[in-house]
């Protein structure tokens, strides 16, 4: 997933803490989240809060939770 983002700084930190948690699910799944959608269903999903990248392979509970709470649709709710 690739998302040019443009807001304020004080909305920066929730863009961020999204990004890393699909490039932790990227490196641990050695794959983008969705690679089977194109851009636009990605975006789409994800705007509409239907889309989270979901761990596909045996990780670790805590990297799970982790990228589970980065990935949180409402940005106040990301840890």
């Amino acid at each position: 997933l690739r998302f040019i983002f443009r807001g304020s700084n004080s909305n920066q930190i929730y863009f961020f803490r999204w990004s890393f948690g699909v490039t932790l699910y990227e490196m641990f799944e050695r794959d983008q989240p969705y690679a089977d959608l194109s851009p636009l269903q990605v975006i789409n999903l994800v705007s509409k809060a239907q889309l989270q990248p979901i761990p596909r392979g045996e990780w670790s509970p805590v990297i799970q939770t982790l990228i589970q709470q980065c990935c949180k649709f409402n940005p106040q709710d990301r840890i």
